[in-house]
């Protein structure tokens, strides 16, 4: 299972005021929850190709990402591809964390900023990733 503190967004997401993490036996794991609702938080790390990664990132980066998301339809991951999604979701959906990753020159760069998504946003982005 990925880490919080292997993404290139753990301190966003650490530093976010609903998410809390404890750290477990002899710091070796770690629970991440979403205050809110009290719901456990898991990290989802999946790669895109080329053109599924763009697909992706358009509907992330829109302002009505509910919207964006019904435009661009179904994005299969794969299991190796230039695009990386880096996200946090919450097992009940009500928030979710993502950021996208382009490999270049040998490492992850990132291509936007940490977004956070609550409520009924965070329920579609939700459902959007997990498939």
């Amino acid at each position: 299972m990925a880490n919080l503190k292997n993404l290139e967004m753990a301190q966003a997401v650490s530093s976010h005021p609903h998410i809390n993490i404890t750290a477990g036996f002899l710091g070796l794991s770690q629970r991440i929850t979403y205050t809110p609702t009290g719901s456990k938080v898991r990290v989802v790390i999946k790669d895109y190709a080329p053109e599924q990664g763009s697909k992706l990132e358009k509907a992330l980066r829109a302002g009505n990402v509910t919207a964006a998301i019904a435009q661009v339809g179904e994005v299969q991951s794969g299991t190796i591809g230039n695009t990386r999604l880096e996200a946090c979701v919450a097992a009940d959906g009500s928030f979710v964390a993502v950021q996208l990753l382009r490999f270049a020159l040998l490492r992850y760069e990132p291509l936007m900023d940490v977004r956070f998504f609550e409520g009924d946003e965070a329920q579609t982005v939700a459902a959007f990733i997990a498939k």
